[in-house]
């Protein structure tokens, strides 16, 4: 499944593409992180991508150490986890989601 946090305004709530302009239409677009945990709970979803993780840091509901405990506890029930996102915002302040699971890759 993939997931993408509906405050990402870019595209349809549905659809994430890249810059080249591909792009995938089977998107669950979340309105914060206790709505992608409970997405994710529901599907049982073997892989999981999300786009546009930085998001799940920011505004009500969202805590980026609460993000990662999910991914850490995702990756003990053996879940292939694919995730994008921005290191540091516009400002050069960094987003803490990937700099935290970047130890955690493979």
């Amino acid at each position: 499944m993939v997931f993408k946090p509906a405050s990402e305004t870019h595209n349809n709530n549905h659809i994430i593409s890249s810059r080249n302009v591909q792009s995938f239409d089977q998107v669950v677009a979340v309105p914060n992180l206790q709505a992608l945990a409970g997405q994710i709970a529901l599907n049982q979803p073997d892989i999981i991508m999300i786009d546009e993780c930085q998001f799940f840091e920011i505004g009500a509901n969202n805590d980026a150490g609460v993000f990662v405990l999910m991914i850490k506890e995702l990756l003990t029930e053996n879940k292939h986890i694919a995730i994008s996102g921005l290191l540091e915002d516009c400002y050069g302040g960094q987003f803490k989601i990937l700099n935290t699971l970047y130890p955690l890759a493979s």
